[in-house]
Order: C-alpha cells, then sequence, then structure tokens
C-alpha cells in the first residue's frame, strides 16, 4: 500500500511527459501552399513550379504534360 501511490504519481508523469511530445505542428511548420494555374488543353491544375510553361502574349502559361504543350503549340500555329 504504501507504494501504491508513488507509483501512481510516475505513472502520471509518464503519461504527461508522453503527451506533450505529441504536439500538433504549428503554423510555421506548415507549408506555404502552392500556387496552381489551369493547363488551356486539357484543364488540369499545375503548380506554377514546374518546368513545363510557356511565355505567350497574354502571359504565362502552365501544362501538365509535354502532350499537352504541345497541342497548345500546334493550335496557336
Amino acid at each position: 500500500m504504501k507504494y501504491l501511490i508513488p507509483l501512481i504519481l510516475v505513472i502520471l508523469l509518464i503519461r504527461h511527459l508522453l503527451k506533450k511530445k505529441k504536439r500538433k505542428p504549428t503554423p510555421a511548420m506548415k507549408p506555404e501552399p502552392e500556387e496552381l494555374k489551369q493547363d488551356p488543353v486539357c484543364g488540369a491544375y499545375v503548380a506554377q513550379e514546374r518546368d513545363l510553361s510557356l511565355r505567350t502574349e497574354d502571359g504565362m502559361v502552365y501544362f501538365c504534360s509535354k502532350g499537352c504543350m504541345e497541342k497548345f503549340r500546334e493550335l496557336k500555329q
């Protein structure tokens, strides 16, 4: 009986310490959302950081694939 109270205290302390390790990510840890642009050929949304883009008279155009970029070039000729 004399060991019961210290045992309970140790268990509660361990549970408390384990709960602190399971923190939710803070806003500083969350990545910035990528800005998406719509592919003019198929309508898919793609990240602006992709290499598949063309500069046109209307500005930058972004594509989901090389196939869509080629179709766009063919349509513009």
